[in-house]
């Protein structure tokens, strides 16, 4: 089971060559979204490339939403498709700008 991932249009794929997986790293936009909320808050989502999980059980989760300022600072949710990550930054935008 692969521990790194590789995301092109949209498709999360398994890379078991841990160079390859690098050199795809270094030239990646992982940004999946990036919402400036203030001067002081923005709320991000991005690619991991790594698989998340603690162990092989389920989908790897490699999407992960971070706040960054304000009272939320610090919190996350991670997920395991592009679908899902681009609904919970959704989510987690409402819920910093409530």
């Amino acid at each position: 089971m692969s521990r790194y991932y590789t995301l092109k249009d949209g498709v999360v794929t398994p890379c078991d060559d841990l160079i390859k997986w690098g050199r795809w790293l270094e030239k990646a936009n992982r940004i999946v979204e990036c919402t400036h909320i203030t001067s002081q808050i923005d709320v991000s989502t991005v690619f991991l490339g790594l698989d998340y999980r603690f162990s092989d059980v389920g989908q790897p989760i490699v999407f992960e939403t971070l706040v960054f300022g304000g009272d939320f600072d610090g919190e996350m949710n991670r997920y395991t498709s592009l679908d899902a990550a681009k609904q919970g930054h959704a989510i987690m935008v409402a819920k910093v700008t409530q």
